[in-house]
């Protein structure tokens, strides 16, 4: 069916997009950088 098909196709679409964002986050944690947030949170406190 239309319909089952698309959801196959947006359940896809999530898993990759849950995969790089995981990748992403992992990578500025390795290189060690922070958010502006994370980095007046510091200053602040």
């Amino acid at each position: 069916m239309f319909v089952d098909r698309q959801r196959i196709d947006l359940l896809n679409r999530l898993i990759d997009a849950r995969v790089d964002l995981a990748a992403y986050v992992q990578l500025r944690k390795a290189k060690g950088y922070m958010s502006v947030s994370e980095s007046n949170h510091l200053r602040d406190n």
